[in-house]
Order: structure tokens, then sequence, then C-alpha cells
């Protein structure tokens, strides 16, 4: 703001300011990373839980319920399907095919998450431009972004406890549910 206004600053400053900048930017990093890893790792659990719940083969597998966010283009939409389907079928193991919506907090979910990456890179690129203007722009679509990711963070929270309640709930059931006579003596063995 003091360089933006013509007011005196020094190199140091500057410096100092670029340190600081960097090391957050590196820690957020990181964290982003290790939660990625750890949500990647819950949605394949998730997906290969229910699918062993379900009576019904579901269109995307553990595999491709996290492999979608790798593809170009396709990882606009498709992670949000592979979701879908691990929420409606957590909720309807056996008829989960019937319905086609979900609800709206996994539409908040996937336009959070869509917002906040595209500012987030917005962000960067227009921070990368020489002038203060937009190293200004940069770090207030940065906040934004950031800001977006933390509610985002507190509705993926809601949806996994959600969809654990769910699918405990349908475990429950399954155990409760009578084996056929050829089964009957073989006990149940927990794949998920």
């Amino acid at each position: 703001t003091r360089m933006q206004n013509g007011s005196e600053w020094t190199e140091q400053e500057a410096s100092a300011n670029d340190l600081r900048y960097g090391a957050a930017a590196g820690i957020t990093g990181l964290l982003y990373l290790v939660n990625g890893i750890l949500i990647l790792i819950w949605i394949y659990r998730a997906n290969r839980r229910v699918s062993a719940l379900s009576n019904q083969g579901l269109n995307n597998s553990p595999g491709w319920s996290i492999g979608w966010y790798f593809v170009p283009f396709m990882n606009l939409w498709k992670p949000f399907v592979a979701m879908k389907e691990i929420w409606l079928a957590s909720a309807s193991p056996k008829g989960w095919s019937m319905y086609d919506s979900a609800p709206a907090l996994l539409g908040w979910w996937w336009a959070l998450w869509l917002i906040g990456t595209f500012l987030g890179r917005a962000a960067n690129g227009v921070s990368r431009m020489s002038s203060v203007d937009a190293a200004m722009q940069g770090t207030s679509l940065n906040a934004i972004s950031m800001f977006l990711n933390a509610v985002l963070c507190i509705v993926f929270a809601i949806i996994v406890s959600r969809i654990q309640a769910m699918q405990n709930a349908g475990q429950e059931e399954h155990e409760q549910t009578p084996q056929s006579a050829t089964s009957a003596s073989e006990p149940y063995i927990h794949r998920f």
C-alpha cells in the first residue's frame, strides 16, 4: 500500500514481505497437498464401502471416483457426478439409481471448489505481473479464494459426516439382514 501511495519503503521491507508471503504460500501448499491426499483416500474408501453395500453397481469405480480429479476438462464435472453417486448410494444402497437429484449441499461443495480453484489460479496469474496494482489485486483475489476454501472445508466436513452416518446405518442394516442357507455358516467378512 505504501508503494502504491508513493510513500517511502525500503528494499529490505519488500524482501521481508516477499519472504513472509513465500513462507505462507509454502505452508498453504503443503497443507493442500496433505489434505488433498487424505480427501482422495476418503473418497476412494467411501465409494468402495458403498459399492459393497449396494446391489447395483456404481457407474464410477473407486479408482475413477478419484481419478476424475486429474483428467483435464472432465475434472470440471465428473468428480461431482462420482460424489453424487456415493451420496445417493449411501442414502439408499438398494435403489440409489432411481434418484436423480443430490442435495443442495453437494452443489454448494462443487461450486465452492470450482470458484475457489479458478480464483486461486487467477490470483497467481495476476500476482506475477510486475506492477504494484497487479500485486494488490492478486493478494485480494487470493484472500477471497482462501475464504471460499475455508467455507469449502466446512461444507465438505458436513458431507463426510453425513455420508459416514448413512453408510454406518446401511452397514448395520446389511449385517442384520438374514443370510441365505448356503452362506449361513460363513462369517461375515468386512471388506471396507
